[in-house]
Parts: C-alpha cells; sequence; structure tokens
C-alpha cells in the first residue's frame, strides 16, 4: 500500500488494505490507525507468517462506522497469530480467512452486535469457547479448520446426579450453523476424561436429554466431519445437511426425547431458565433433511417416521443404505419432495400392495431418482402416491420397465437408455404407460407437452 495512506483521515471507503511480505507487519497496520471515518466493508490482507500482528495497531475500537471486517492471511503455512483483536461495538460480520489462530479472549465486550461470523482455513483453532455466549450472532460458519476438536473447551454435561440444565444457553440466538471439513471435531464441548470412563451410554442420553443447546438454531450443515460422534438438541431445527459424516451422530440425536420450555417462556425469561417434559423426538420440527456420502449408513432411523413435519428429504450417494426404504417414507404425511441417488444397495420395492398402507404419505408431488444403478423396474408403489404430479428418473442405466397406471402431470427421464428406446416414441413398447401423461421430456426433448404429441427419437 502507498505511504502516507494513514494521512487521510477523512477517507470513508478503503475496501482492501494489503500488508506485503515484505512490510513490517505492525508498522504496516499503523497507517489504518487514524482512518476512523470508514465505513462499510474493510478487508485487510496479510501476505506471509514471519511475525504475528497486532490489531491493535489498526485502532478498531474507534471506527464505530464498519459493519463488516475481513481479515485475510496468506502465508505459507497458515500459522500467523493474531492479538489485539478489539473492534467498536459497532461491527456486524467479521470473516477470518487464512491466519492460524485469533485470540478472542479479552475482546468479547466488543462483540455484542455481531451477527456474522466466519473463520476459514486457520490451522491453529482447537476451540471457539468465547463465541459461544454472544447474544446477537445469528450465522457461524467454520470451514477448514484442521485441529478444530470442540466448539468449547467447558464442560457443558454438568452433574449427572442432577437434571438442572446449563445455566447459560449455548449460542442463544443462532440460526444457522455451517461446519465444514473439520477432520477432528469430536462434539460440541469437552468431556472430561472421568466423566467419559464412569457413565454408562444410558447415562449420557440422560444429560443430553436436559440440554437446551441452540435453542433458536434453524439450519445446520455438518460436511465432512468424521469424527464428530455427539450432538445436542435442536428443538427449532428446519433444515439439516449431513455430508461425509459419521452415521452416529444423526442416529444418536434421534433418539433423544427433548425436554424443552415453551415459547412463551424463551421470549419472557431468555432461552435457558425454564424447562418443561415433552416426549417429542429431538428434531420434531424438521422441514428439510439432506444426506449425501455417508459412507457407514446401512439404514435409516427407525425414527425417522416419527418427523411428521418433514417436507423435503434427499439421499444421496450413501452405497450401504440397504433397508427398504419405503418403511420409513409411507407415514411422512408432509413430504412434499423426495430426492433418492446414488444408493446401489437400496430396496425400493415392498411387498405391502395394499393402498391403504400409503394414505399416510398424503403430500408428495416431486419424485426423483437418480443414478439408481440396480433398479430395473420402477416400483409399483409409486401408483398408490396420489398426490404424485412430477417424476423425474436420471442416469438409472438399468431401468426398463415403468408401472402402469402413473396419474402424474409431467415426467422427465434423462441418459436411461433403455428407457429412451423403449419410451421415446408412440412405437415403444412402454409408451401406452406413459402416453396419457400430459407432459414428458426425455433427454431434454420434449415428446409430449400439455397433451400432444411432439416429436420421438432416433
Amino acid at each position: 500500500m502507498p505511504h502516507g495512506l494513514g494521512q487521510l483521515t477523512g477517507l470513508r471507503r478503503l475496501s482492501l488494505f494489503v500488508v506485503g511480505k515484505r512490510d513490517r507487519k505492525n508498522d504496516a497496520l499503523r497507517e489504518l490507525n487514524g482512518l476512523n471515518e470508514l465505513r462499510g466493508s474493510l478487508a485487510i490482507k496479510i501476505l506471509g507468517d514471519k511475525e504475528n500482528v497486532n490489531l491493535a495497531e489498526v485502532n478498531l475500537e474507534e471506527k464505530q462506522y464498519l459493519g463488516s471486517l475481513w481479515l485475510v492471511g496468506k502465508s505459507e503455512h497458515g500459522r500467523m497469530t493474531v492479538e489485539g483483536l478489539k473492534p467498536h461495538s459497532n461491527l456486524k460480520e467479521l470473516s477470518v480467512d487464512g491466519l492460524g489462530n485469533v485470540m478472542f479472549s479479552g475482546c468479547m465486550s466488543s462483540f455484542t452486535h455481531l451477527s456474522k461470523i466466519e473463520i476459514a482455513n486457520g490451522e491453529s483453532f482447537q476451540n471457539i469457547t468465547p463465541l459461544g455466549q454472544l447474544p446477537s450472532l445469528l450465522l457461524l460458519t467454520l470451514m477448514y479448520l484442521p485441529n478444530l476438536e470442540y466448539l468449547s473447551e467447558s464442560d457443558r454435561v454438568g452433574d449427572s446426579s442432577t437434571s438442572t440444565p446449563p445455566p447459560t444457553a449455548f449460542f442463544p440466538s443462532l440460526k444457522e450453523l455451517v461446519i465444514s471439513d473439520c477432520k477432528k471435531l469430536k462434539g460440541w464441548w469437552k468431556i472430561n476424561d472421568d466423566q467419559v470412563t464412569t457413565t454408562t451410554e444410558e447415562e449420557e442420553e440422560e444429560k443430553a436429554e436436559v440440554l437446551l443447546s441452540f435453542p433458536r438454531l434453524s439450519r445446520l450443515c455438518i460436511w465432512d466431519c468424521p469424527e464428530l460422534t455427539c450432538m445436542p438438541l435442536y428443538p427449532t431445527l428446519e433444515a439439516l445437511d449431513f455430508l461425509r459424516s459419521n452415521t452416529k451422530t444423526l442416529q444418536q440425536t434421534m433418539k433423544m426425547k427433548m425436554k424443552m420450555q415453551s415459547d412463551a417462556d424463551v421470549d419472557a425469561a431468555g432461552p435457558s431458565t425454564s424447562y418443561s417434559a415433552s416426549s417429542d423426538p429431538a428434531l420434531s420440527n424438521l422441514k428439510s433433511l439432506y444426506l449425501k456420502s455417508i459412507n457407514d449408513l446401512e439404514s435409516l432411523p427407525e425414527l425417522l417416521q416419527r418427523v411428521n413435519s418433514l417436507v423435503e428429504m434427499n439421499i444421496r450417494g450413501s452405497p450401504r443404505l440397504n433397508s427398504q426404504l419405503p418403511q420409513c417414507i409411507r407415514y411422512l404425511s408432509s413430504l412434499e419432495k423426495l430426492r433418492i441417488g446414488g444408493c446401489d444397495q437400496l430396496d425400493l420395492q415392498f411387498d405391502d400392495d395394499d393402498d391403504c398402507q400409503w394414505q399416510g404419505l398424503r403430500s408428495l408431488r416431486y419424485l426423483q431418482f437418480k443414478n439408481v444403478e440396480n433398479m430395473e423396474c420402477l416400483p409399483k408403489w409409486i401408483n398408490h402416491i396420489t398426490t404424485l404430479q412430477h417424476l423425474q428418473i436420471e442416469r438409472c442405466k438399468s431401468l426398463m420397465c415403468l408401472p402402469e397406471g402413473m396419474q402424474l402431470d409431467k415426467l422427465e427421464i434423462f441418459n436411461c437408455p433403455h428407457l429412451r428406446e423403449r419410451c421415446g416414441n408412440k412405437k415403444g413398447v412402454e409408451w401406452p404407460k406413459i402416453a396419457h401423461i400430459p407432459n414428458i421430456q426425455i433427454d431434454g426433448l420434449w415428446i409430449q407437452l400439455e397433451g400432444h404429441y411432439q416429436a420421438r427419437l432416433l
């Protein structure tokens, strides 16, 4: 950056400030000390990692008009430590990318209005304990933190002999949490070694039942966290994305029952002061579930059929999943969209042909099969779903047969060579089964549109 920038004390916009590899880091940062009229967003990019950085030189505490701060490090090892982070309390968004560690302790009083925090590519982060009590934090993203083991070092389980919940909520206002590529993450909070060795699995579940952590969380994404085996309860969770992680985490959460307070208690007394017993499962408000590339998933949790609030479910790339799917889904009365793909061992057939068994699945409108290599015939139970309007079939290379009587508004077929041949024109073997469907598209070509035959595939 040009020398003398610090003399522009009336400067209001500075989107990027770069500290070069050859610069003395803290001396360069001192150029920002008097620029207290800056507003909007400021990104500070620090190159090299030979010395630690003290942000006290920037005088962030006096920059009351800044709404967003980005701290970006670009170094060979990503081990630079940043201290002195004490922004003005008006700061709303903070992003830390490529820095080894940031010393959050001692600056939490400045974070009272922070609503969004992103931390990525930090070599030395092992926990983010201070952030758990931020009152205004709504969105937290943690990505590529290879040594992160717990979100908090504090033991939140408490005394196993009492049902008293923790005195303060964990992330009391958080609505969205994204955790990606944290390979060593084990749990939300650290449990003392003596508790791990002296308590039974049943006792651990009882402890979990009295916890009301993340009392306002509505969306949770966990991607590539294979060591994570423990999760707290999510009484308000509506969307869960679970990718390339340990299925035990999901199964344990599904077993839990919530002991939670009413909404009136939350509004009047805070998120962790009054509890009342409930027999609802921990994910009873879930509306969207996305499961992808979970290699150890062999069966869907039986309690999934009790999540009657579920509107959309997407199951992808779980090669060991082999349970009969219909047994789990046919009671999901609110389910509107279902996507299934890349589950080669999944049994999609069902012996019971009684349409009464499917009356509970009364909201499904969209169904997709993708990369289901073994499926030769579409399952007959599709005909019992009277609400189904849109069926999409993609890359099912072995699929040859369709059931008769499908009452659809739209049928789409992509990259299914046998079906292309058997359904591509009026002479196809399967055409009589689908001729009544108003809209048919095969490999991007409309064969039938609004009930009118359009073309034929060669």
